[in-house]
């Protein structure tokens, strides 16, 4: 894995305009809306679907997910689009486990929205797995 400074410039790098003047610039889309009849609009930068390149930048795009679950105490494991967030304590300690939850996903819902993000509220989930007593 990259040192954190590594993923910074890479990060700048590709989105310094790394992509639009190699993959999408100049290239036109049509953006269809409900208010009226679909419109051809040109494309300032992309990358094309299904390029490999693609996912590359979906990982540093949400890098910071993980950053900010560890900053609330807890382990993240992401698959496509898809994050779980996950940790093991003893149960006495569960009330809190639970508000530091609730805090970090206020965080990630926050910051989901400056990056043009959405966090869908319907699949969210909790499963809770103790260990029987010996």
């Amino acid at each position: 894995m990259l040192a954190a400074p590594a993923w910074l410039k890479l990060k700048a790098w590709l989105a310094t305009g790394w992509c639009s003047t190699q993959h999408q610039s100049g290239q036109s889309q049509t953006v269809g809306h409900i208010f009226g009849l679909p419109t051809l609009a040109t494309v300032l930068c992309g990358v094309p679907q299904g390029s490999v390149l693609g996912l590359v930048l979906f990982l540093l795009y949400t890098a910071d997910v993980t950053v900010i679950a560890q900053r609330h105490g807890f382990l993240a494991h992401s698959y496509a689009d898809d994050t779980q967030l996950y940790f093991h304590d003893k149960v006495s300690l569960s009330d809190i486990r639970l508000l530091r939850l609730k805090e970090c996903i206020s965080e990630l819902e926050r910051w989901m929205s400056s990056n043009r993000l959405r966090l869908n509220t319907d699949k969210h989930s909790l499963y809770v797995w103790e260990r029987g007593s010996k």
